[in-house]
């Protein structure tokens, strides 16, 4: 009933309360085991690239410059909490939109990780990545930070907005994702358009070739001033 509002006169009226009862019907979906087509139909990621996990005892790795951080190197090994770890893909893994990090980490408790993915713009544009998260996180374009937010809670879907200035051609999206002890590790995003409607002009991108490139590009685009306030938390 609730995937139904989708297309009500509101919700073809109103992109974003279109997306958001979408939303609310993957949570119902997500809890009965199903949700893969209505997950991709509103734009959740399920393949990007990992490197983890490193020490975050009493979150102090939100604060830190992870190894990993400083550049995005596919054939390097970096110090991790236990042991050394490097990049790697993760194909597939969330089918229903929640990425299970606590799954693919160990130890996976007062830990934090990088995880990164290339998007192909066809022109320079805005778009918004609605995240969700079981900790504190930082997000940056191209190596420069376009949102952060320091906390400690259960992950759930759409629990921040993040503005994203792509500029035309290869951009790296990189997110440092921390955990300390409340509930599992998971994370969801979701790229959009900025009133919720499904993204046009941007392709997410994960072969080898594809990061390196990204990561290769230096300059970013500002985020407009009028954006601004439509970024941090929605709930």
């Amino acid at each position: 009933r609730v995937a139904a509002l989708r297309q009500s006169p509101m919700g073809k009226r109103y992109p974003d309360s279109s997306d958001q009862f979408g939303i609310a019907a993957l949570d119902h979906a997500c809890f009965h085991g199903r949700g893969h087509t209505l997950a991709a139909d509103l734009g959740c990621l399920d393949s990007l690239w990992i490197c983890g996990p490193f020490e975050n005892e009493r979150g102090a790795a939100y604060a830190r410059t992870l190894p990993c951080e400083q550049t995005v190197d596919l054939d390097a090994n970096y110090p991790g909490k236990l042991r050394q770890v490097a990049w790697r893909q993760l194909a597939h893994a969330a089918p229903n939109g929640r990425f299970a990090l606590g799954s693919v980490l160990r130890p996976a408790a007062q830990v934090a990780c990088s995880v990164a993915t290339a998007l192909r713009a066809e022109r320079d544009q805005d778009i918004a990545l609605h995240l969700g998260s079981a900790g504190s996180f930082r997000v940056r374009v191209n190596g420069s930070e376009v949102g952060k937010r320091e906390v400690d809670r259960v992950c759930a879907f759409d629990q921040e907005v993040v503005v994203l200035p792509l500029q035309k051609g290869m951009n790296l999206l990189q997110i440092k994702l921390c955990h300390q002890e409340t509930g599992d590790f998971e994370t969801t995003l979701r790229l959009r358009e900025l009133d919720g409607a499904p993204l046009r002009g941007v392709e997410v991108r994960n072969e080898p070739d594809d990061l390196r490139a990204a990561a290769a590009v230096k300059v970013t685009r500002s985020i407009r001033g009028d954006l601004v306030a439509m970024q941090g938390a929605r709930t």
